[in-house]
C-alpha cells in the first residue's frame, strides 16, 4: 500500500503581520489580521522533556516511533515494526512527531511514505534523499556550524538562559534567508536553515530547536495556523523552556528580510523580536495551535524581549533615554543604515508615535545624535525614515534610519 503523506506545516511562504509603512505615513495604521473568537487554550497535561511528542503516543504507536527512529538513525532504508494492528494514521502520528522531537534528522522524505502489511509485521519505507557518504559529510558540516555558534556566544561570556536564547535567535535569523521561491531543497531542516542559510518557517524552527538543544535549553515544535497579509496559513513556531516558564518564539515571524532586502542591502543584519516571548493570551490573536496538541504542550506565560531589555513602556518619555542611548550605540557600529525597536503599551500613544503626532521619532533621533556627539564620532543619524514596521496588537514598533559620516 502507498500513500501521500502530506504535513500542513510544509508551505512555501509564511505570512508575516508585520506592516510595512514607507513615510510620510498618510493613511495611518492598518489594522493586522487576527482570529475571530480564538479562543486561549487551557493545557490539561504539562509533558515535557525531550522526545516531548513521543510522550504524546500510545504503546503501540511508541513502538512504532522507536522502530522507525532506530532505522533512520541507522541509516537503513526500511524499518520493520512487528505489530500487527497498525493503522494508517499511527504511522502518520509516529512520523509526524519524529520530525517534530528530531531536529537533527534532515536527510528523510517525509512528504512520501510507502508501507506493507504482511503476517510478519509490518514494513515501512525510508525514503533518504541523500547518499550514506553525503549524510555524513552534512552531519558533519551542521555539527560543526552548531559548534562554532555556541563558541561564538561563550566567547561574549553569555551566560543567562533567556539572554543565550535571544544570542541565538537573532544568528539564526540573521544568517537565514526566507525561500520565497520554494525551491531550496532543504528549506524545511535545520541544514538548510544553518548551512544553506535558505530556508522555511518549519526549518527556521529545526534550526533554532537544534541550537536550543547544544546550549541545554528545552523547546519544542509548535504547528497550527496563523493569520497574515495572505489570510489563513499553515505555520511552525516554537515554544521554549526558561527554567520552567515556558513562552512562544516565532524566529520565522522576526525574520524582515525579506520585504526589504531588495531596497536596503543591510536589511539581513535587521532582527525584530515581536514575537519573542509570548504568552497564549498574546500569541492567540495571529497563531492557532493544532487542535491535535493544542491540550497538551505546556501554557505559555509572557516573557517579553521588549520589557527584559528596557525597551517597553507605555509612553515614550518613560524610556526615551534608554532608546536613544540603543538607537546611538547600534548606530555607532557605522554602515549606511541603522535600526531600532521599542514597544508602547499605551495604544493612544503608540498611534500617535506612528503617525508622527507629538514629534516622537524626530525627538528620539535628535537625543541619539546627541549620545554619538558625546563619543566624538563622526556619524550621524538621519531624519531620513526608510521603513516603519508596526505590529499594533502588540504595540512593537521597528525603524529603518539612514546614516551619515560628518
Amino acid at each position: 500500500m502507498k500513500f501521500l503523506y502530506r504535513l500542513s506545516i510544509l508551505i512555501i511562504i509564511a505570512a508575516l503581520t508585520f506592516y510595512l509603512i514607507k513615510f510620510p505615513i498618510k493613511t495611518g495604521i492598518e489594522t493586522i489580521k487576527s482570529f475571530e473568537n480564538n479562543p486561549v487554550r487551557k493545557a490539561t497535561q504539562t509533558a515535557e522533556g525531550d522526545r516531548f511528542f513521543r510522550q504524546l503516543l500510545n504503546d503501540k504507536q511508541k513502538i512504532l516511533y522507536d522502530e522507525i527512529y532506530n532505522s533512520i538513525t541507522n541509516g537503513e532504508d526500511k524499518a520493520v515494526v512487528k505489530v500487527y494492528d497498525i493503522v494508517e494514521n499511527d504511522i502518520i502520528l509516529s512520523m509526524d512527531y519524529i520530525m517534530y522531537d528530531n531536529p537533527e534528522i534532515f536527510w528523510v522524505n517525509f512528504l512520501d511514505i510507502n508501507y506493507v502489511v504482511s503476517n510478519s509485521g509490518t514494513e515501512i519505507e525510508i525514503d533518504n534523499i541523500y547518499s550514506e557518504s553525503e549524510i555524513k559529510n552534512m552531519k558533519e558540516e551542521l555539527d560543526t556550524v552548531v559548534a562554532d555558534i555556541i563558541s561564538q556566544m561563550k566567547s561574549e561570556n553569555i551566560t543567562d538562559e533567556y539572554d543565550k536564547a535571544s544570542y541565538l535567535h537573532d544568528y539564526l535569523v540573521g544568517i537565514c534567508d526566507y525561500d520565497l521561491t520554494g525551491t531550496a531543497k532543504n528549506a524545511h531542516n535545520a541544514y538548510g536553515s544553518l548551512v544553506e542559510r535558505t530556508a522555511v518557517c518549519d526549518g527556521y524552527v529545526h534550526g533554532y530547536r537544534l541550537l536550543l538543544d547544544a546550549a541545554e535549553i528545552e523547546s519544542c515544535f509548535v504547528v497550527g495556523e496563523v493569520a497574515g497579509q495572505k489570510g489563513i496559513t499553515p505555520h511552525a513556531w516554537s515554544l521554549v523552556n526558561f527554567s520552567g516558564v515556558f513562552t512562544f518564539v516565532d524566529p520565522t515571524w522576526n525574520d524582515i528580510e525579506s520585504h526589504v532586502i531588495s531596497e536596503i542591502p543591510q536589511a539581513k543584519k535587521i532582527v525584530s523580536h515581536a514575537f519573542f516571548g509570548m504568552s497564549d493570551i498574546e500569541i492567540s490573536k495571529t497563531h492557532k495551535i493544532d487542535e491535535n496538541i493544542a491540550d497538551v504542550i505546556p501554557q505559555a506565560k509572557s516573557n517579553d524581549w521588549f520589557v527584559k531589555n528596557g525597551y517597553s513602556a507605555a509612553k515614550l518619555d518613560d524610556f526615551v533615554e534608554n532608546a536613544a542611548e540603543a538607537l546611538a550605540k547600534r548606530a555607532s557600529e557605522g554602515g549606511e543604515y541603522t535600526y531600532f525597536e521599542l514597544s508602547l503599551t499605551d495604544q493612544t500613544e503608540f498611534r500617535d508615535f506612528v503617525e508622527g503626532i507629538g514629534g516622537g521619532v524626530s525627538n528620539l533621533i535628535d537625543k541619539a545624535n546627541e549620545f554619538l556627539l558625546n563619543e566624538e564620532t563622526d556619524i550621524k543619524i538621519n531624519k531620513e525614515i526608510y521603513y516603519f514596521i508596526t505590529n499594533a496588537e502588540k504595540g512593537a514598533v521597528l525603524i529603518i534610519l539612514s546614516l551619515s559620516n560628518g
